[in-house]
Protein backbone atom coordinates (compact mmCIF):
# COMPACT_ATOMS: atom_id res chain seq x y z
CA UNK A 1 0.00 0.00 0.00
CA UNK A 2 1.30 3.23 -0.69
CA UNK A 3 -0.25 6.45 1.00
CA UNK A 4 1.41 9.54 0.69
CA UNK A 5 1.47 12.18 4.00
CA UNK A 6 1.21 16.28 4.22
CA UNK A 7 3.54 17.57 7.21
CA UNK A 8 3.08 20.37 8.92
CA UNK A 9 5.02 23.46 10.42
CA UNK A 10 4.04 25.37 13.72
CA UNK A 11 4.98 28.99 13.87
CA UNK A 12 4.61 29.55 17.48
CA UNK A 13 3.57 27.49 20.26
CA UNK A 14 3.28 26.86 24.33
CA UNK A 15 3.55 22.90 25.74
CA UNK A 16 1.15 21.59 27.71
CA UNK A 17 2.22 18.07 29.37
CA UNK A 18 -0.21 16.36 30.91
CA UNK A 19 -0.31 12.59 32.63
CA UNK A 20 -2.00 11.38 29.46
CA UNK A 21 -2.53 11.96 25.81
CA UNK A 22 -6.23 13.97 26.61
CA UNK A 23 -4.50 16.37 28.49
CA UNK A 24 -1.30 17.18 27.18
CA UNK A 25 -1.15 19.31 24.29
CA UNK A 26 0.88 22.40 22.35
CA UNK A 27 -1.51 25.04 21.96
CA UNK A 28 -0.32 27.19 19.18
CA UNK A 29 -0.09 28.27 15.15
CA UNK A 30 -0.02 25.23 12.63
CA UNK A 31 0.16 25.21 9.05
CA UNK A 32 -0.14 21.70 7.15
CA UNK A 33 2.16 20.98 4.14
CA UNK A 34 1.43 18.82 1.35
CA UNK A 35 3.27 15.62 0.45
CA UNK A 36 6.32 15.56 3.06
CA UNK A 37 6.68 11.94 2.75
CA UNK A 38 5.57 8.93 0.75
CA UNK A 39 5.23 5.33 2.92
CA UNK A 40 5.00 2.58 1.06
CA UNK A 41 4.00 -0.62 3.42
CA UNK A 42 3.99 -4.18 2.16
CA UNK A 43 3.63 -7.59 3.74
CA UNK A 44 6.25 -9.91 4.52
CA UNK A 45 6.25 -13.75 5.34
CA UNK A 46 8.36 -13.83 8.39
CA UNK A 47 7.72 -12.12 11.19
CA UNK A 48 10.13 -9.13 11.25
CA UNK A 49 10.37 -5.23 10.49
CA UNK A 50 12.46 -3.99 7.89
CA UNK A 51 12.69 -0.20 6.86
CA UNK A 52 14.10 1.39 4.10
CA UNK A 53 14.18 5.11 3.24
CA UNK A 54 16.15 7.76 1.02
CA UNK A 55 17.27 9.77 3.83
CA UNK A 56 18.91 9.02 7.39
CA UNK A 57 16.49 8.68 9.69
CA UNK A 58 15.59 7.40 13.51
CA UNK A 59 13.58 4.19 12.87
CA UNK A 60 11.77 3.76 16.10
CA UNK A 61 8.89 5.36 14.76
CA UNK A 62 8.40 2.27 12.01
CA UNK A 63 8.88 0.11 15.34
CA UNK A 64 6.13 1.90 17.19
CA UNK A 65 3.20 1.56 14.50
CA UNK A 66 4.74 -2.28 13.71
CA UNK A 67 4.22 -2.78 17.64
CA UNK A 68 0.39 -1.18 17.56
CA UNK A 69 -0.16 -2.63 14.31
CA UNK A 70 0.58 -6.37 15.39
CA UNK A 71 0.29 -8.11 12.25
CA UNK A 72 0.42 -11.53 11.29
CA UNK A 73 3.88 -11.54 9.64
CA UNK A 74 6.41 -8.82 8.70
CA UNK A 75 6.16 -5.51 7.50
CA UNK A 76 8.15 -4.08 4.76
CA UNK A 77 8.42 0.19 5.04
CA UNK A 78 9.93 2.51 2.62
CA UNK A 79 9.81 6.03 2.94
CA UNK A 80 10.65 8.61 0.59
CA UNK A 81 11.10 12.33 1.89
CA UNK A 82 10.66 15.41 -0.32
CA UNK A 83 12.36 17.27 3.04
CA UNK A 84 15.16 16.02 4.84
CA UNK A 85 13.82 14.59 8.49
CA UNK A 86 14.21 16.72 11.25
CA UNK A 87 13.73 19.99 9.66
CA UNK A 88 10.49 21.22 11.56
CA UNK A 89 8.35 19.92 8.85
CA UNK A 90 6.05 17.17 10.80
CA UNK A 91 8.06 14.26 9.19
CA UNK A 92 8.06 12.11 11.83
CA UNK A 93 4.03 12.61 12.96
CA UNK A 94 3.35 12.26 8.77
CA UNK A 95 5.69 9.17 9.07
CA UNK A 96 3.82 7.50 12.03
CA UNK A 97 0.14 8.45 10.09
CA UNK A 98 1.25 7.15 7.00
CA UNK A 99 3.04 4.33 8.43
CA UNK A 100 -0.35 3.12 10.80
CA UNK A 101 -2.57 4.06 7.71
CA UNK A 102 -0.96 2.16 4.73
CA UNK A 103 0.02 -0.62 7.18
CA UNK A 104 -3.53 -1.48 8.34
CA UNK A 105 -4.95 -1.21 4.36
CA UNK A 106 -2.06 -3.42 3.86
CA UNK A 107 -2.77 -6.45 6.69
CA UNK A 108 -6.78 -5.65 5.91
CA UNK A 109 -7.09 -4.35 9.61
CA UNK A 110 -9.91 -1.89 9.97
CA UNK A 111 -9.52 0.95 11.83
CA UNK A 112 -11.24 4.42 11.93
CA UNK A 113 -9.23 7.67 10.82
CA UNK A 114 -9.63 8.54 14.24
CA UNK A 115 -7.72 5.59 15.65
CA UNK A 116 -4.77 6.39 13.16
CA UNK A 117 -4.35 9.67 14.53
CA UNK A 118 -4.75 8.97 18.05
CA UNK A 119 -1.89 5.85 18.10
CA UNK A 120 0.29 8.27 15.91
CA UNK A 121 -0.27 11.07 17.98
CA UNK A 122 0.41 8.47 21.50
CA UNK A 123 3.28 7.28 19.48
CA UNK A 124 4.76 11.08 18.81
CA UNK A 125 4.40 11.72 22.86
CA UNK A 126 6.19 8.78 24.10
CA UNK A 127 9.60 9.35 22.00
CA UNK A 128 9.73 12.82 22.57
CA UNK A 129 9.39 13.69 18.70
CA UNK A 130 6.55 15.96 18.50
CA UNK A 131 3.22 17.52 20.09
CA UNK A 132 1.47 19.56 17.48
CA UNK A 133 2.10 18.45 14.06
CA UNK A 134 -0.50 15.28 14.17
CA UNK A 135 -3.10 17.97 15.29
CA UNK A 136 -2.19 20.08 12.67
CA UNK A 137 -2.29 17.27 9.84
CA UNK A 138 -5.50 15.71 10.88
CA UNK A 139 -7.39 19.16 10.10
CA UNK A 140 -5.47 20.33 7.27
CA UNK A 141 -4.98 24.25 6.16
CA UNK A 142 -3.78 27.15 8.60
CA UNK A 143 -4.49 26.14 12.01
CA UNK A 144 -5.09 27.31 15.69
CA UNK A 145 -4.73 24.73 18.06
CA UNK A 146 -6.65 25.81 20.77
CA UNK A 147 -6.24 23.52 23.66
CA UNK A 148 -4.73 19.99 25.07
CA UNK A 149 -6.01 16.61 23.73
CA UNK A 150 -6.30 14.06 20.83
CA UNK A 151 -5.97 15.64 17.44
CA UNK A 152 -9.77 14.87 16.35
CA UNK A 153 -10.67 16.63 20.30
CA UNK A 154 -8.58 19.46 20.47
CA UNK A 155 -10.66 22.36 20.33
CA UNK A 156 -9.54 24.86 16.98
CA UNK A 157 -9.95 27.81 15.02
CA UNK A 158 -9.20 27.84 11.14
CA UNK A 159 -7.20 30.72 9.75
CA UNK A 160 -8.37 30.72 5.92
CA UNK A 161 -6.28 30.24 3.12
CA UNK A 162 -6.29 31.10 -0.17
CA UNK A 163 -5.97 29.07 -3.18
CA UNK A 164 -2.49 28.29 -4.91
CA UNK A 165 -0.06 29.19 -1.70
CA UNK A 166 2.93 27.23 -1.72
CA UNK A 167 5.55 27.00 1.67
CA UNK A 168 8.70 27.79 0.64
CA UNK A 169 11.91 25.98 2.59
CA UNK A 170 15.05 27.72 2.73
CA UNK A 171 18.32 26.22 4.02
CA UNK A 172 16.55 23.24 6.13
CA UNK A 173 18.53 22.49 9.54
CA UNK A 174 17.44 20.16 12.33
CA UNK A 175 17.29 20.47 15.93
CA UNK A 176 16.85 17.31 18.14
CA UNK A 177 13.34 18.37 19.45
CA UNK A 178 13.19 16.13 23.08
CA UNK A 179 16.37 17.94 23.91
CA UNK A 180 15.08 21.87 22.88
CA UNK A 181 11.77 20.90 24.67
CA UNK A 182 13.40 20.20 27.99
CA UNK A 183 14.94 23.43 28.68
CA UNK A 184 12.52 25.92 26.59
CA UNK A 185 11.34 28.85 28.38
CA UNK A 186 9.31 31.97 26.73
CA UNK A 187 6.47 30.37 25.28
CA UNK A 188 3.36 31.84 27.19
CA UNK A 189 4.09 34.58 24.49
CA UNK A 190 2.05 32.21 22.35
CA UNK A 191 -0.95 32.36 24.45
CA UNK A 192 -1.60 35.75 23.67
CA UNK A 193 -0.71 35.53 19.99
CA UNK A 194 -3.75 33.19 20.42
CA UNK A 195 -6.55 35.15 21.68
CA UNK A 196 -5.42 37.83 19.38
CA UNK A 197 -5.67 35.52 16.18
CA UNK A 198 -9.10 34.07 16.93
CA UNK A 199 -10.46 37.55 17.48
CA UNK A 200 -8.48 38.13 13.72
CA UNK A 201 -7.98 35.18 12.46
CA UNK A 202 -5.55 35.83 9.47
CA UNK A 203 -3.13 34.15 8.45
CA UNK A 204 -0.72 37.66 7.62
CA UNK A 205 -1.00 38.28 10.71
CA UNK A 206 -0.28 34.68 12.38
CA UNK A 207 3.19 34.89 10.10
CA UNK A 208 4.28 38.30 11.88
CA UNK A 209 3.49 36.80 15.52
CA UNK A 210 5.04 33.83 14.60
CA UNK A 211 8.32 35.71 13.85
CA UNK A 212 7.97 37.65 16.90
CA UNK A 213 7.97 34.37 18.39
CA UNK A 214 11.03 32.94 16.78
CA UNK A 215 13.17 36.54 17.78
CA UNK A 216 11.73 36.44 21.73
CA UNK A 217 13.55 32.25 21.48
CA UNK A 218 16.67 33.54 20.03
CA UNK A 219 17.20 32.55 17.05
CA UNK A 220 18.75 35.50 15.83
CA UNK A 221 20.75 34.22 12.51
CA UNK A 222 17.57 32.45 11.37
CA UNK A 223 15.31 35.50 12.13
CA UNK A 224 17.42 38.00 9.75
CA UNK A 225 16.93 35.93 6.52
CA UNK A 226 13.52 35.42 7.45
CA UNK A 227 12.75 39.31 7.62
CA UNK A 228 14.14 39.47 4.29
CA UNK A 229 12.40 37.10 2.67
CA UNK A 230 9.16 38.75 4.63
CA UNK A 231 9.44 42.02 2.73
CA UNK A 232 9.20 39.88 -0.64
CA UNK A 233 6.23 37.03 0.20
CA UNK A 234 3.15 36.74 2.37
CA UNK A 235 5.05 36.38 5.30
CA UNK A 236 8.14 34.64 6.79
CA UNK A 237 9.58 32.96 10.20
CA UNK A 238 11.28 29.51 11.54
CA UNK A 239 9.91 26.16 11.75
CA UNK A 240 9.31 25.23 15.07
CA UNK A 241 11.41 23.37 16.30
CA UNK A 242 14.70 23.33 13.67
CA UNK A 243 16.77 25.98 12.47
CA UNK A 244 15.09 26.11 8.91
CA UNK A 245 13.63 29.20 7.71
CA UNK A 246 10.37 28.90 5.82
CA UNK A 247 8.26 31.49 3.61
CA UNK A 248 4.47 32.00 2.47
CA UNK A 249 3.71 32.81 -0.89
CA UNK A 250 2.05 32.92 -4.27
CA UNK A 251 5.07 33.55 -6.24
CA UNK A 252 8.53 31.39 -6.87
CA UNK A 253 11.73 31.63 -5.68
CA UNK A 254 14.76 30.00 -7.08
CA UNK A 255 16.84 30.41 -4.29
CA UNK A 256 14.23 28.24 -1.99
CA UNK A 257 15.55 24.89 -1.33
CA UNK A 258 12.26 23.15 -1.78
CA UNK A 259 8.85 24.32 -2.49
CA UNK A 260 5.82 22.71 -1.53
CA UNK A 261 1.84 23.57 -1.48
CA UNK A 262 -0.27 24.33 1.64
CA UNK A 263 -2.19 20.93 2.64
CA UNK A 264 -6.12 22.32 2.96
CA UNK A 265 -7.26 18.59 2.65
CA UNK A 266 -8.25 16.70 6.12
CA UNK A 267 -6.35 13.82 7.08
CA UNK A 268 -9.64 11.62 6.74
CA UNK A 269 -10.01 12.65 2.96
CA UNK A 270 -6.11 11.98 2.60
CA UNK A 271 -6.43 8.26 3.58
CA UNK A 272 -9.10 7.52 1.32
CA UNK A 273 -6.43 7.79 -1.17
CA UNK A 274 -4.28 4.82 -0.32
CA UNK A 275 -3.60 2.60 -3.56
CA UNK A 276 -1.39 -0.41 -4.59
CA UNK A 277 1.81 -0.09 -3.68
CA UNK A 278 4.59 -0.28 -6.79
CA UNK A 279 7.79 -1.87 -6.15
CA UNK A 280 11.10 0.39 -6.45
CA UNK A 281 14.26 0.15 -5.69
CA UNK A 282 17.14 2.29 -4.84
CA UNK A 283 16.30 2.95 -1.30
CA UNK A 284 18.59 1.76 1.49
CA UNK A 285 18.03 -0.06 4.67
CA UNK A 286 18.18 1.71 8.40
Amino acid sequence: MKLSVPGALTGFFHPQPGETPKDTGSPGFGLAVDSVVIVRVRRLRAERLRVRADHSIDSRIARKCYEVLDPDGGLSVRYEFSVPPGCGLGTSAASALGTLAAGAAEIGLEVSPEWIARRAYEIELELGTGIGDVVTIWHGGAVLRVGPGYPDEVPIRRIPVEPDLRILIYEPRPIETREVLDGLSGTEVALRYLKELERHPDLELALRRSLEFAERLGFSEEVKLAKELSHKHLGASIAMLSRTVFAVSWERDSQADVELPVSCSSFPEIISGISEIQCERGLRDV
